[in-house]
């Protein structure tokens, strides 16, 4: 259940930076953000 959980927020936390980072200049970075992500 905590795995679950931390998935979850991991997932969010991910979709924060990306919404973040394509209203920036550099919105090219935003694409990028997917492909680093720790847990499966």
């Amino acid at each position: 259940m905590l795995a679950l959980f931390l998935k979850c927020s991991l997932d969010a936390a991910i979709i924060l930076i990306i919404s973040i980072l394509s209203k920036n200049k550099a919105f090219y970075i935003a694409g990028l953000v997917p492909l680093f992500r720790l847990l499966p």
